[in-house]
């Protein structure tokens, strides 16, 4: 039988994803789609230089089954896998028979991989963004978001009421003027409703908009106060958007 080249494991770096030590992960990266084995990881993958220990290890393909995640469970300086960035290196069982996706023809991995890479007390990804497990990559906080940080991890999250966040990646947001307002349970934060005609906005940093009151009109957006309606027109209420003329006494 004729082989046809399999996946090769390009590399495998270690990773902290909550940026605050509390998580230990180990990312594989492969050459193309592979066939996804469940397989104990113990027997997946043969250290060279390094143990993998007892602790409990949790695995996951992402990335259309090209990239490889290993969650390390706490463990003990008895019982916790010993991985040296530098010197580590890993190889796939060929027993296991990790294949290219959708190609039985092609040789089962064996390749050796690259000296580990990386640190477990460096974050994984840079202030601004997450690590995104569903595709093993950081990705940027979004638009109307801001970056975190607290003792359980880096996180992107919303901006409260009356603010907003105009760009990635931001650090705080920013408050709505005059004029201006951002609902508490808004879906889009990225920047700030404007009032409509007949409602204003009289301070910042505000959650709704206010109508006119009797007597007084806009008939613009983004107002922060009504205008008197004049003495000879007839303002409705409420939320007086214009006036209409009426004919006066005299």
């Amino acid at each position: 039988r004729v082989w046809r080249p399999g996946v090769q494991l390009l590399a495998v770096e270690a990773l902290d994803p909550s940026s605050v030590g509390a998580q230990r992960l180990l990312r594989l990266s492969f050459s193309s789609e592979t066939s996804a084995v469940a397989a104990d990881v113990r027997n997946l993958l043969q250290i060279s230089g390094g143990s993998w220990g007892s602790s409990p290890i949790t695995e996951r393909w992402v990335n259309e089954s090209r990239t490889l995640l290993l969650q390390l469970g706490p463990g003990t300086a008895q019982n916790g896998p010993v991985l040296v960035p530098g010197a580590t290196r890993f190889k796939v069982n060929p027993a296991v028979s990790l294949r290219t996706k959708s190609d039985s023809n092609s040789a089962p991995c064996s390749s050796l991989s690259p000296p580990l890479m990386g640190s477990f007390v460096t974050a994984a990804c840079l202030p601004g963004s997450v690590f995104n497990p569903t595709s093993g990559v950081c990705s940027a906080c979004s638009e109307g978001t801001f970056w975190s940080l607290s003792s359980l991890g880096a996180t992107c999250q919303p901006c409260p009421g009356g603010r907003f966040a105009p760009s990635q990646s931001s650090f705080s947001c920013l408050g709505c003027e005059r004029g201006r307002y951002m609902p508490k349970n808004y879906t889009n934060r990225s920047a700030c409703l404007v009032a409509t005609p007949g409602t204003f906005v009289g301070v910042a940093n505000a959650t709704h908009a206010e109508p006119c009151l009797k007597g007084a009109f806009t008939n613009r957006t983004g107002k922060h106060e009504c205008a008197a309606c004049p003495s000879h027109a007839e303002c409705h209420f409420p939320g007086n958007s214009g006036s209409r003329v009426v004919a006066e006494a005299g």
